[in-house]
């Protein structure tokens, strides 16, 4: 990435934010525009390791800890075999308790030989925070003892000598000369004291001599300080080649501890910002975007492109945000493909871009006589010659600092040459021709910022297909310009950009009103929908009602043709008896009897099937107790007795029955009406739940009444404000919500309204 672009798109700026959070120097040096990568695989990689080290920063309590450098160790092990200093010795234990920390956050103990938390007690046990090694250690300790204690005859023995012999000594204190004990003897004296002399003062008058007997004791006391001095260069030198032994493996742990620091630092960087997953597509989506470096005041742009727009024209408002939704565009852009993960709500996708070039802010230069014109076309000119088909280009006011007419006739010129030879063009203008350019060539998007006509001041909201109007006129009135030149100015406005000005309130208002139109075609579409399953159920019941005539027709017939047959058969045998009917005759009407029955079966058939479709299958088995609905009349009744092959003994009133289960139906339970003997005291529901402060327990309750509430009082919506914070109550409430069977459904609020920190309600 260039130079340039990185200046202009601030990145510096961000890779400080992100390094905040970093363990490791190590990792630390990592983060610079190298890591921007076009590998989706690669990607894709770096973001599921994120994924993965926030869910367990979302659910343990343990956090990994700050690693020290080991490089100056590293380095000094190489150079010689020498004791190492303390200073180093710490910060390797030091390293070995964060890699234990480690160890247990990622679940990981082969990452942690136990040996470690011996060897970290042992420096622990050695050396204090300066790295010099401890009076306590056990092999120094009885060295000191034993000085201690010679340190204590010399002084006796001086006490006393001073006391015994005060005719010969200068003054009542002994003094130290060379880390050694010396009396002060008074010059004349000197020869009645039998001993050494170490020195005499400057005015000769007094001698400082060590009687024999404490020569000796100074000897004791250097001889035990030497000796202390070797146990500590033991210890220390004991130390080092512990250190020694197991630091070659450490190679390999170091790279690993830089890896996941690397994942870790980013992952601290993705939860702070609440930043979402970024699909990769063609084309783009931003949901709700904010730039990183506005934190609290950014006002989140969303922003939809079709894969087939090769540019963008973004005019409106001075001040209104055009240069820096343009460079959240871009800056987004960068950390997709450095983690996979952007400041916008999920849903948000962004293609995948080579090169990202940028030409924004005034590059004018007094000591290379260079103008703002001449800077601006000398970069464009650079990058028109770099750029290929899978290159992000920006451009901003691309066209100003020199004759307006030409400036434009510029800008649409290079506009024209780079969306056919770039992935996507955005450029800032505020050039009519620029944007009536954007307005004939369907790759181009005309957009622009919002504008507050209310009280002059823009909103910084991105509005996709409209063109911007400048609003130079109201904006000058909002800072206190000169009335009078002001009116000077709307006087001299020539017609054409009155009439582009009109030209953008209209579309403004066609845009309106369209909106309006969908949502009334919406509306109406609902309705219809009813209407249809409405007509739909009566239908199905119109169907039922045919059904049940043809049963009871049926059944008639039945009746009818048995008792038809049973007379037919009777009068034939009377006529045999009579001898008046012969064979043939007595065969044509059996043949008109089988004729009958025949129909009969068949319309039975066709009742049974229709029956089938119309049969209502209890949940379970009938059992004795069910109550059931019988026969066309839907009479209730209670089954009394299993009389085996689909038929039940039923009670009807003070009747009983035998009726087939196709004859009955389960019957739905009675509703009863309950007379309450009190008042109803539920308190009425609150429209908006605010649960900050309160613990994930003391929420759930509160939420619990809440919605007791509202099924009380009828109430089907209600909104939760929870919060970001670390995602525990948002998380939370929403697993809750999702247990309750009264929730119809539930989603986060829009942006404006609270984004994620606030969830919409909806009860059945």
């Amino acid at each position: 990435m260039k130079s340039r672009s990185i200046s202009d798109l601030e990145l510096n700026k961000i890779f400080a934010l992100i390094k905040r959070y970093a363990l490791t120097p190590e990792a630390v040096a990592l983060f610079n525009d190298s890591l921007i990568t076009n590998d989706s695989a690669v990607i894709d990689k770096r973001a599921q390791y994120i994924w993965e080290i926030i869910k367990r920063l979302t659910s343990l309590m343990i956090k990994p800890t700050s690693f020290p450098s080991l490089s100056d160790l590293f380095e000094y092990v190489k150079l010689t075999h020498a004791s190492i200093d303390g200073i180093l010795i710490n910060s390797f234990s030091d390293y070995l308790a964060s890699l234990k920390v480690l160890s247990e956050f990622l679940e990981k103990p082969e990452l942690f030989n136990p040996y470690f938390d011996t060897l970290i007690h042992e420096v622990h046990l050695s050396l204090d925070s300066t790295g010099s090694v401890l009076d306590t250690h056990p092999e120094v300790a009885p060295v000191i003892k034993k000085l201690e204690s010679e340190r204590g005859k010399r002084f006796r023995f001086s006490q006393s000598f001073i006391q015994d012999k005060k005719e010969l000594v200068q003054n009542s204190n002994p003094v130290f000369r060379n880390e050694r004990v010396a009396i002060p003897i008074k010059a004349e004296a000197k020869a009645s004291v039998k001993g050494y002399v170490q020195g005499a003062s400057s005015s000769g008058n007094t001698f400082f001599m060590e009687p024999f007997e404490l020569v000796e004791l100074n000897n004791n006391v250097m001889l035990y300080q030497d000796e202390i001095l070797r146990a500590k260069q033991k210890v220390l030198f004991d130390l080092s080649n512990k250190v020694r032994e197991v630091l070659p493996s450490f190679k390999k742990i170091t790279e690993f501890v830089v890896d996941f620091d690397f994942h870790y630092t980013l992952a601290c960087f993705v939860r702070e910002f609440k930043m979402e997953r970024c699909k990769e597509g063609e084309a783009i989506t931003l949901i709700a975007a904010r730039h990183p470096l506005l934190g609290k005041t950014a006002v989140p742009i969303s922003l939809t492109l079709d894969a087939n727009i090769k540019a963008i024209v973004l005019s409106g408002a001075n001040a209104g945000g055009k240069t820096v939704s343009m460079k959240t565009v871009a800056l987004l852009v960068v950390l997709n493909q450095i983690m996979g993960y952007i400041p916008a709500l999920l849903g948000s996708t962004l293609p995948i871009f080579d090169n990202i070039y940028t030409d924004i802010g005034d590059g004018q230069s007094i000591e290379e006589s260079v103008s703002t014109f001449s800077s601006h076309m000398k970069n464009v000119s650079s990058i028109i010659n770099c750029a290929s088909s899978k290159d992000l280009i920006l451009l901003d006011e691309l066209g100003t600092g020199t004759d307006p007419e030409e400036g434009a006739a510029l800008s649409v010129s290079i506009l024209e040459h780079l969306k056919n030879k770039a992935k996507l063009t955005i450029i800032t203008s505020h050039y009519v021709q620029v944007k009536r350019f954007a307005y004939v060539n369907e790759d181009i998007l005309n957009a622009s910022m919002e504008f507050s006509s209310d009280n002059s001041l823009p909103t910084f909201k991105i509005i996709s297909g409209l063109p911007g109007d400048s609003h130079a006129l109201e904006i000058a009135s909002s800072v206190g310009l000169n009335k009078e030149v002001l009116a000077s100015a709307k006087a001299q406005l020539s017609s054409g950009s009155n009439s582009i000005a009109q030209i953008i309130a209209d579309l403004k208002g066609k845009t309106r009103a369209l909106d309006r139109k969908i949502t009334l075609n919406e509306l109406e579409s609902r309705k219809l929908k009813a209407q249809i399953e409405k007509m739909e159920e009566e239908k199905a019941e119109l169907e039922k009602e045919r059904h049940l005539l043809k049963v009871e027709h049926s059944d008639e017939l039945s009746e009818y043709l048995s008792s038809s047959r049973k007379e037919l058969e009777a009068l034939v045998k009377e006529i045999k008896e009579n001898g008046v009917i012969n064979r043939e005759k007595t065969k044509k009407v059996k043949e008109f009897i089988a004729k009958v029955e025949t129909k009969n079966t068949e319309v039975k058939e066709t009742v049974e099937e229709e029956a089938e479709k119309f049969r209502v299958k209890p949940d379970k088995p009938y059992e004795v107790g069910d109550e059931v609905l019988c026969g066309i009349s839907k009479k209730r009744g209670i089954l009394l007795e299993n009389r085996g092959k689909g038929k039940w003994q039923v009670g009807l009133d003070s009747l009983k029955m035998i009726l087939k289960e196709e004859n009955f139906i389960p019957a739905p339970a009675e509703k009863k009406t309950i007379i309450s003997p009190y008042t109803l005291t539920t308190e009425k529901p609150k429209y908006v739940l605010d649960v900050r402060g309160n613990t994930l327990e003391e929420t759930l309750q509160l939420l619990d009444n809440q919605i007791e509430s509202c099924l009380v009082h009828s109430f089907s919506t209600f909104s939760i404000i929870h919060g970001y914070g670390d995602g525990i109550l948002s998380h939370g409430v929403q697993v809750y919500l999702r247990t309750r069977k009264e929730v119809k459904n539930y989603y986060f609020a829009r942006p404006e309204d609270g984004g994620m920190g606030k969830t919409y309600v909806e009860l059945f």
